[in-house]
């Protein structure tokens, strides 16, 4: 077991002794170059001068190991037993001794001393030492090359810590591709998601940063492009998808593009002629139909159609089509996707639609919803049955044009038609019933002509058309056709913020078409509110001028500035949702509810219509008491003095009655008609006039304060769009309804911050639009535009 372990020992030392001694020198160059190559130097150079430092460290290897002359010898068994006998001291060579036989046979004599010389050699195995390796190394290394060389690569080790086994392999490779490429390599390579999911480019590679390593597989929408730009290579490059090779195309000498749509899973490996340049896995996701559900039809109080619904896809839904199915026949319509559809979870949504002129209406009838996604994918949800709603007219020509409308749709005789002609003939005969209105009165005479010339069998639907908008025109003076103008520009807008396509241009361009159709519905709007003012419909008459400065005190021009603010700071989400609650507002609010307007709110009417008569009273006295001739013409007008201010104290009473905060100047002009009621009962002009004139003064102010807080409050019930801080939803409310501070409510920014973030989208569009820029800063610029 000694013999075993020594010379298992002695072996290993002489085989080191004479590598050591044959190859310290190459071992000292190469220990010179690995120091270098961990210092980083190699891989700071182009790949041609590291090609050529590479082949300075070849050759000065080579010249190394040609320097010497003595060949390397492996340790043989007698050469290692020879040095453990010569380090034991051991003469005569015991372990030779102990291997030799005797060639012939022995005397027994010569036997017993060969044996005895056999066991003195065993007993001096035990004798056996290891040795020390012997070089002359030493003497040949004057300038202790071998001692430097492992100092500085100690040093590079040190200084390469983690990317020392990088650093080694990549400067001890030779990089053969380098002599291929005579150009600096440009490699742009990056994935283009399809347009519909609104994705940003995956780039693998740029020309500026190189490479991106990827450790998982990287996911991508399926159907998305893949796309390579390669130049500055002088041999095609190698390009593998899934095991299939895809051919590049040079578009220009050394200049290679591939454009390949993703459609599976794979591994992506592109490389040259000579080597790898990267390579990825990637993970392609079909994209799924969209889910569409009904959760409920109901009708609304104003006879319009409430569908609830769910609808949402891992994309986004582009198009949602509601198909009515009603008398053997099928209407549709476009209804705005939701802009959350593209989350998981989606919550409910609702749409607000009027059927009401549907030639069905009264009739049960079924909806569906068709969701389609941007790859084309279409989904049905399940039927829900419904009655479409009806609407009831309470203008009695509006009632018999309605009439004449379901003959025409339900009663297919000549009879029945000749029946309509006259009835509509005999409207139009009459004038004075719809006010002399020339509107009216050419659309009923070119419904009569066109039913009475037109001999084919059916009603021409433009006729049943034009007669539905006349009933319309009588019933509330063209406000539902100016309601449907601006529905339809809202759906527009509402369109164009789920589209992320849209430009700020459109977005501006659509906005403009809401304004101005919300312009034109008010006006109208204002009209027909007018004229139930002042005629008493609904509320205790106004005087026209009272009616107007009324109405002149709801505005909805606060709405218009608050959603034109929210366009110019690019915020789509909240443009989303006011144009969500205006349409909700416009479905929501009917000009018959002024007649059902609330007992406290017809009673702040009547005290103001009271308060004006006082005014007017008050006017009245005061110019009766500059005229009077003599006393006792002014003594008379006390007593009118008196019943002036006590009208003006049940006036007051009436208004704390109906809630209306009472004005501060009408108490102070209930103490100068006092004063005036003295003084024109001592006969004193000077002082009654100046009393007088002092009790005018506080009723007009009294009277403009009153107007403004009974506008607020009529706006707040009939025409409630969310205006900040008056109107709506009142102070303290943002412009769709949410209380400021909330928890979870907002805070919209004021005007400076507005502008401040105009300015920098203004900046930040103008910066994408410089061709200068590199394609890596565009693309980021787009991910930041898109926030907004």
């Amino acid at each position: 077991m000694k013999y075993a372990f020594a010379f298992t020992c002695g072996f290993f030392i002489l085989l080191w002794e004479r590598l050591w001694s044959r190859f310290w020198l190459p071992a000292a160059v190469t220990l010179f170059y690995a120091a270098l190559a961990l210092s980083g130097v190699p891989l700071s150079l182009d790949a041609p001068w590291r090609m050529l430092l590479l082949g300075g460290y070849a050759a000065a290897l080579a010249l190394a190991l040609l320097k010497e002359d003595d060949p390397f010898v492996f340790p043989t068994r007698a050469a290692v037993e020879r040095r453990l006998e010569r380090a034991g001291g051991l003469a005569h060579r015991p372990l030779q001794a102990l291997r030799d036989k005797p060639a012939t046979p022995l005397a027994p004599e010569t036997e017993r001393l060969w044996r005895r010389h056999v066991a003195k050699a065993a007993a001096a195995v035990a004798l056996l030492k290891l040795f020390r390796p012997r070089t002359d190394v030493a003497r040949r290394d004057k300038w202790h090359l071998r001692h430097a060389a492992l100092f500085l690569f100690a040093l590079g080790l040190a200084v390469a810590r983690g990317d020392a086994a990088a650093r080694l392999r990549q400067s001890f490779t030779p990089d053969f591709g380098a002599r291929a490429i005579p150009q600096p390599l440009a490699l742009d390579l990056w994935i283009e998601p399809p347009a519909y999911t609104h994705q940003a480019n995956i780039f693998l590679s740029t020309a500026e940063r190189g490479i991106t390593v990827r450790n998982a597989p990287l996911r991508v929408p399926a159907g998305s492009i893949l796309k390579l730009r390669l130049s500055g290579l002088r041999f095609a490059p190698r390009v593998t998808y899934a095991g299939q090779k895809i051919p590049a195309v040079e578009a220009a000498p050394r200049d290679y593009a591939l454009d390949r749509p993703l459609e599976k899973s794979g591994k992506l490996v592109i490389g040259s002629f000579f080597r790898t340049l990267g390579a990825w896995q990637i993970a392609t996701l079909p994209d799924t139909p969209p889910v569409v559900s009904i959760v409920k039809v109901e009708t609304t109080p104003f006879a319009a159609v409430k569908i609830t619904y769910k609808a949402n896809d891992d994309h986004g839904i582009t198009k949602l089509t509601a198909i009515v199915g009603a008398d053997g026949k099928a209407y549709s319509f476009v209804m705005p996707p939701p802009a959350n559809t593209g989350k998981p979870g989606a919550d409910a949504a609702a749409d607000t639609e009027d059927m009401t002129a549907n030639p069905a209406a009264g009739e049960r009838a079924t909806l569906w919803l068709d969701a389609e996604d941007g790859a084309g994918h279409i989904t049905s949800s399940a039927p829900a049955s419904f009655v479409l709603p009806e609407r009831h007219f309470t203008n009695p020509l509006a009632q018999r044009i309605v009439l004449d409308r379901k003959i025409l749709i339900h009663e297919k005789s000549a009879g029945a038609r000749e029946a309509v002609v006259r009835d509509l003939a005999e409207i139009a005969d009459r004038p004075q019933a719809y006010k002399g209105d020339f509107t009216v009165f050419l659309s009923l005479a070119s419904a009569a002509h066109r039913l009475a010339y037109d001999r084919r069998a059916g009603t021409p639907p433009s006729v049943i058309g034009l007669l539905w908008n006349l009933a319309l025109r009588l019933e509330d003076g063209g406000l539902t056709r100016a309601r449907d103008a601006l529905e339809s520009a809202l759906q527009k807008l509402r369109q164009a913020i789920t589209d992320k396509t849209a430009s700020k241009a459109q977005l501006q361009e659509m906005l403009g078409d809401v304004r101005q159709a919300m312009r034109q519905y008010l006006t109208t709007l204002a009209g027909e509110l007018a004229q139930k003012l002042s005629q008493g419909q609904g509320a205790p008459h106004l005087s026209p001028e009272l009616a107007a400065r009324l109405l002149q005190n709801i505005d909805v021009s606060r709405l218009v500035a608050e959603m034109q603010a929210l366009t110019n700071a690019g915020s789509a989400e909240a443009l989303q949702k006011m144009a969500a609650m205006l349409k909700n507002t416009l479905d929501g609010f009917d000009i018959n509810a002024f007649s059902q307007i609330q007992k406290q709110q017809a009673q702040a009417m009547a005290a103001l219509q009271s308060l004006q008569d006082i005014v007017h009273r008050q006017q009245e006295l005061y110019d009766r008491t500059n005229k009077a001739a003599h006393e006792t013409a002014l003594r008379n007008e006390r007593h009118a003095q008196v019943a002036i201010r006590d009208a003006l104290g049940k006036s007051m009473a009436q208004m704390a009655a109906a809630g209306v905060p009472l004005p501060g100047t009408l108490a102070a002009a209930r103490q100068a008609m006092k004063n005036a009621a003295a003084a024109l009962g001592s006969a004193r002009r000077a002082d009654a006039l100046a009393q007088q004139q002092a009790a005018l003064d506080d009723l007009r102010q009294g009277l403009d304060n009153t107007v403004k807080k009974i506008a607020r409050a009529l706006q707040g019930a009939l025409l409630p769009f969310g205006m900040a801080g008056g109107g709506g939803f009142g102070a303290g409310y943002d412009p769709l309804g949410r209380p400021y501070g909330a928890a979870d409510g907002v805070k919209i920014p004021d005007k400076s911050r507005q502008r401040r973030v105009q300015q920098i989208i203004d900046e930040l569009q103008q910066r994408e639009s410089d061709p200068g820029r590199s394609d890596i800063e565009r693309n980021y610029i787009n991910r930041l535009l898109d926030q907004f």
